[in-house]
């Protein structure tokens, strides 16, 4: 049985990702632990659990409950997702013998931060000693090996598309961008994808200036929003220059209410350099929704799904129809296709932490 260890409060990605480990990789048995503390909303997973059929899952509520569990395991895989340096430490006191991390991202490269660069020889530790580590992309990979020494044997490149089966999803008619048209008369700009990406949100927003009046902007905003200093600062700038046609969103949705809410925008852009949102971008792509982004992001649809996508720069120099056209029906197809071939199966994923 392989224990997976994740943080409970993540509603817009664990209820989804969990889901889909139970109900594609049935060659394995699972066992769940949502971390957290007593704020973590059970009702949420108790009925998406229910809903198929899955009952093997407990809720952690702090450190000293997650050490009995682990101790109980600790001669089973356990496979963390997404990064907490005190859950990692917990596994080692409590003499988990197989470790392992599916990396969402967070830590895969040593930051500009002076905690960042101090906390560098933890980080070098911890993941020399994991089992195996999966990341979402190459470039992920490729700093992990040299910031922090790990072997390349001792990393895996799972794509977020396999990982999260888009292959799997139906998209209606409805949402699905027809013969290069727009979803919408004034062109609706997302600004993804969460609140930790706000000063980037601030600098597209001046970028994007030469367009007022002709679009629609919105700026992700749903989870984990703070409302600090940051946040009127958006606010503040953005209705200086976009007036009515700007916006923060920020009510929580449900997995089926984010594919609509992505599917009701025309053009998708993030200016992080650090992965994240990879979600976002591929279903935005099959959406066929023109999509701008920088960094790894960039580095890794261009690369390994066919040049899809375009960088954040070009957004200087674009002319507006060229900013706003979708993709046509045979890029779409394209990029359908390099997805369905970088899925891998069940046990290619799970032999990792056999």
């Amino acid at each position: 049985m392989i224990v997976h260890v994740f943080t409970g409060k993540r509603y817009h990605l664990v209820p989804d990702i969990s889901k889909g480990i139970a109900l594609t990789y049935k060659n394995q048995e699972h066992f769940f632990v949502l971390a957290g503390d007593s704020s973590i909303d059970k009702n949420k997973y108790v009925e998406l659990y229910k809903s198929i059929g899955f009952s093997n899952y407990c809720f952690c509520t702090n450190k000293k409950e997650l050490y009995s569990i682990l101790v109980k395991y600790r001669e089973n895989p356990i496979v963390f997702h997404a990064e907490d340096y005190g859950y990692f430490a917990i596994a080692y006191i409590a003499g988990c013998k197989n470790v392992n991390w599916v990396c969402w991202g967070s830590g895969a490269s040593i930051g500009k931060s002076l905690k960042s660069k101090l906390a560098t020889p933890i980080k070098r530790i911890f993941y020399q000693h994991f089992g195996h580590i999966v990341v979402l992309m190459t470039p992920d990979k490729n700093t992990i090996i040299r910031d922090f020494g790990v072997k390349e044997k001792n990393i895996s490149v799972i794509p977020y598309s396999s990982s999260l089966s888009f292959d799997a999803y139906e998209l209606s008619e409805s949402i699905r961008v027809r013969n290069g048209e727009l979803k919408n008369e004034k062109p609706r700009i997302l600004l993804g994808n969460n609140p930790g990406n706000i000063p980037h949100y601030i600098k597209m927003l001046h970028q994007l200036r030469r367009f007022a009046g002709k679009i629609e902007i919105h700026c992700m905003c749903q989870y984990s929003l703070v409302k600090d200093e940051k946040y009127y600062e958006l606010a503040k700038i953005g209705k200086s220059i976009y007036g009515d046609d700007f916006h923060i969103d920020e009510t929580f949705m449900d997995k089926e209410q984010y594919n609509e809410y992505l599917s009701d925008f025309d053009v998708y852009m993030c200016g992080s350099k650090s992965q994240t949102g990879l979600g976002a971008i591929g279903f935005c792509l099959r959406l066929g929704k023109k999509v701008f982004i920088d960094g790894k992001n960039y580095e890794w649809i261009k690369d390994y799904y066919n040049a899809l996508a375009y960088n954040i720069c070009l957004v200087d120099t674009i002319s507006f129809d060229e900013f706003i056209k979708p993709l046509s029906e045979e890029e779409i197809l394209l990029y359908c296709n390099s997805a369905a071939r970088s899925s891998i199966s069940g046990d290619a994923f799970y032999a990792l932490a056999s």
